[in-house]
């Protein structure tokens, strides 16, 4: 049996764990470096709202001109770069501006939101009928993963400092590759466990949706 099915899954938790834990923690790491408040914490909320929603409109551009699984690794390798930047300022322990702090935890979330929609059509499209339930479980699993993560990265920060929670962050995202390249590979496309069947085209009919490979 093709693993590569379960990589999407594990994509899917990573990419939104990373997601969840940034935006759980990043108002302890804003408030304890910059000494931001309530004013300077919500207008970065605004912006990572602004920034899922730019992530949202940029997926459905691109899975207009390209394939899912092109949309993916291209999302999958801007998150590659903004995670390695974070890793590389957090070990050089740069002094940043709370504006070029912000810069890439948003551009993070434009990723993530750009490549989690195809990610999950693609996940579930190998179950066929049972995409609905695939999906259900991707769903279910995701929140507490995020949830961890958050508490992982405040846990850090408030022992460690604001440099140690980026390298834990560039870190989280290293694995988030592994988990996209090492299951998939470059071109996983060509597996048949991806062929669209009649019961998955019955789940997209359901929904309303087009093919999702």
């Amino acid at each position: 049996q093709s693993m590569k099915p379960l990589g999407l899954f594990f994509s899917v938790w990573m990419a939104w764990g990373y997601m969840l834990g940034v935006c759980g923690s990043i108002a302890f790491v804003l408030e304890g470096t910059y000494g931001a408040g309530t004013m300077m914490i919500s207008v970065f909320g605004v912006a990572i709202a602004l920034s899922a929603v730019s992530g949202g409109m940029l997926s459905v551009t691109l899975t207009s001109q390209f394939t899912a699984f092109e949309v993916t690794r291209l999302g999958t390798s801007g998150l590659l770069l903004v995670g390695g930047a974070l890793f590389v300022i957090g070990v050089l322990n740069m002094q940043l501006t709370i504006v070029a702090f912000s810069a890439p935890c948003a551009l993070y979330v434009v990723f993530v939101i750009c490549l989690v929609g195809p990610l999950n059509s693609l996940a579930a499209q190998p179950f066929g009928a049972a995409a609905g339930t695939a999906i259900g479980i991707i769903q279910a699993v995701q929140f507490p993963i995020g949830a961890l993560f958050a508490f992982i990265a405040t846990w850090v920060f408030q022992h460690f400092g604001v440099s140690a929670w980026m390298v834990m962050m560039g870190t989280i995202c290293a694995f988030h590759q592994l988990t996209y390249w090492g299951f998939l590979g470059t071109c996983p496309e060509e597996d048949p466990v991806f062929e669209i069947t009649e019961g998955y085209e019955e789940y997209l009919k359901s929904k309303g949706k087009g093919k999702g490979k």
